[in-house]
Parts: structure tokens; C-alpha cells; sequence
């Protein structure tokens, strides 16, 4: 008589019977708390987002995050040996990613943590790797919210959690992407052959993230340069910004400001200087001003069929820099301008 075939014994499958008390502790902890983990997820990139724009960080993509799945828990217990019973032990149950483009954001944005959260624990993974080895770059924190966040009611609920932060440039993701497709976490795990390439494309996303440091410096510099009066001078997106900034009422600011269609209408209607602008400003604000007034009044009356912004129609500001400009352009080359645009658009 012959008997069936019996299933190979997995590592896992020995794990789960070795530690079965532990982890039905656990499974239970996870499916009681699986529903609110994943609202601290939303309520933490809710929080993170407000705080990024509030001070004016701007991501290069999305905010990446997720609540992890209890087969990838099987899983990290099997490769970890770690012996957890509540959900709470999980310092990675809720995850988030933040991606910048350029060195300085990321540098702002560890500060934002540090200073709105409790941090458990904080790594640079590049200090992980010598002068001589490539590998994954990115910054790791593991928070929990601050007391005076779990007295706000929808935060209240969520002071068992933790979550891990990830935040590095868009070349480091890069990077990131490309190794976890290749499985090439450690430059040992390629072949000798692959390892020459990959140090070449390490080194250029580094002189990326360098040259875009570069750049946002003298930029900076620029700007300071700029804000001292030196604006007899060939028109430019920068030069622009620091004009309309100094010029024109703060309270028409916003943080994503279209300068670069306001320049391109300038160079239409000839505007090509700095003092140029700052002439047609002196000339027409006054009535640009009025304008504006007109169109809040306009709203408010359901007059109009323009929307806006709910917190900028409370401080009575329709138009932003660029639109008080374009009504300024309008009240000294007329709506003509616009047909010229047209054409050549």
C-alpha cells in the first residue's frame, strides 16, 4: 500500500509550530487592530502633507505609504526570528514614504519630523556602506505621535502605533527601484561583471543629487544678490519672483505661482527688463488692486463664474501675483495682448 506524497516542510512552516503561542497572540492583535492601524496611516499622511506645505517643501512624487499585510509579517518574523505578540512590537506596521527631488528638501523635511514627533529611532542607511561599496541611500525614522497629537479627537486613538518614515531623494528611489528589481541590495549579490556598471550608475545619481545641491545654492545666492536691488537686469524666473515679492502685496502670495507663463506673456508684450516690471507695477496696482476687490465682491454675490480658494476669499484676495500682474499687463497693452498669445500659441 503506498501513501500519498506528504507536503515539504517549509522554514516558515517550522517557525509558525515552533512559535504557534506567540503567534496566534499576535494574529489576534493584528485583526483586532488592523482596521485602526490603517486609519493611523491616513491620518499620519494627512498630518505630514499639512506640515510639508505649510513649510513649503514640495515633493517630487506622491507620498507613498501603506499598512502591512499579515503574509508580510509571516514573513518578516521567519527572516527576523523576532518574537512579537502585539501589534504594537511592530516598529514598520505602518510605513511611509516621502521622495524630494533635490538634498536640501530632504534635509528640511527631517527636521519637520524631528521636531512634530517622537522618534523612537532615526539611521542614515548610508553610513551603512564604506568609501568603496555602493548601495541604498535613504533616511529611516520610526515615530510615534506626541502627546499634545493623541488630545486632537481623530488622533486620540492611535497612541499604541508606530510607523516608519523613509524620506530620500529622487535619485536614491531610483536607486531603490532598480535594486530591489535587480535584488541587488549588497554589491556582493551581483556578478563581478555587473558590479562595474552599477558602481557607474551610483556615482551618477550621487553627481546628480550633488549638481541639484549646487544649483539650489546658487540659486539662493542669486536671490540674495537680487533682494538688494539689482534688478536692472535681463528678466528671468528668479528675478521675476523676487520682483513680484518685494512689489506686490504678500497677502496675494501663493506658493505655486505660474512665473513662468507670466514671464512668457512679458516677453510678448516686450517687457523685458526688471525695472521694466517695476514701472508698469507703480503705474497700474492701484486699479489691479481694485480689480480685485471687484471679483471677491463678485463671488460673494454668485456673480461670478470663477472659483476660489475658500481660505483666500476669507482674507478678500482674488488674483495671486501672477494675476495681479496679468491685470496689470491687460491695463496698459489692453485685452488685444491676449490675441496675440493666441496666435502664437
Amino acid at each position: 500500500r503506498t501513501h500519498p506524497a506528504q507536503p515539504e516542510h517549509t522554514q516558515l512552516d517550522f517557525f509558525v509550530t515552533k512559535m504557534q503561542p506567540n503567534l496566534i497572540k499576535l494574529k489576534e492583535s493584528y485583526d483586532n487592530a488592523e482596521r485602526e492601524a490603517d486609519a493611523f496611516r491616513k491620518a499620519l499622511e494627512d498630518q505630514i502633507s499639512d506640515l510639508l506645505s505649510q513649510n513649503s517643501l514640495p515633493i517630487a512624487i506622491p507620498i507613498e505609504s501603506r499598512t502591512k499585510k499579515w503574509s508580510s509579517i509571516l514573513v518578516k518574523l521567519d527572516r527576523l526570528a523576532e518574537s512579537w505578540e502585539d501589534v504594537s512590537q511592530i516598529w514598520d506596521l505602518v510605513g511611509l514614504r516621502i521622495v524630494f527631488l533635490f538634498p536640501e528638501e530632504v534635509a528640511g523635511a527631517c527636521g519637520l519630523i524631528e521636531r512634530n514627533f517622537e522618534i523612537v529611532y532615526r539611521e542614515n542607511t548610508s553610513q551603512r556602506l564604506s568609501s568603496n561599496e555602493f548601495g541604498y541611500q535613504s533616511i529611516h525614522f520610526v515615530v510615534r505621535l506626541l502627546p499634545s497629537w493623541l488630545k486632537v479627537p481623530t488622533l486620540r486613538n492611535h497612541n499604541n502605533f508606530q510607523a516608519e518614515i523613509q524620506v530620500r531623494t529622487l535619485s536614491q528611489h531610483n536607486w531603490a527601484i532598480a535594486s530591489r528589481l535587480l535584488q541587488y541590495n549588497n554589491e556582493s549579490f551581483a556578478p563581478p561583471s555587473v558590479q562595474r556598471s552599477m558602481f557607474r550608475v551610483a556615482a551618477l545619481l550621487e553627481l546628480v543629487d550633488l549638481e541639484l545641491d549646487r544649483i539650489q545654492k546658487q540659486r539662493d545666492d542669486y536671490k540674495k544678490q537680487v533682494s538688494t536691488g539689482g534688478y536692472n537686469q535681463t528678466l528671468n524666473i528668479d528675478l521675476l519672483g523676487a520682483i513680484l515679492n518685494t512689489y506686490l502685496p504678500a497677502s496675494h502670495r501663493v506658493p505655486k505661482d505660474d512665473y513662468s507663463g507670466l514671464l512668457s506673456d512679458l516677453t510678448r508684450c516686450k517687457v523685458l527688463e526688471g525695472t521694466q516690471v517695476i514701472a508698469l507695477i507703480d503705474k497700474h496696482l492701484g486699479q489691479a488692486l481694485v480689480n480685485d476687490k471687484m471679483a471677491i465682491n463678485e463671488i460673494r454675490l454668485g456673480n461670478s463664474p470663477y472659483e476660489n480658494d475658500p481660505a483666500s476669499l476669507e482674507k478678500g484676495v482674488f488674483y495671486s501675483h501672477v494675476g495681479l500682474m496679468q491685470n496689470i499687463l491687460n491695463l496698459e497693452f489692453g485685452l488685444a495682448r491676449r490675441k496675440i498669445k493666441n496666435r502664437v500659441d
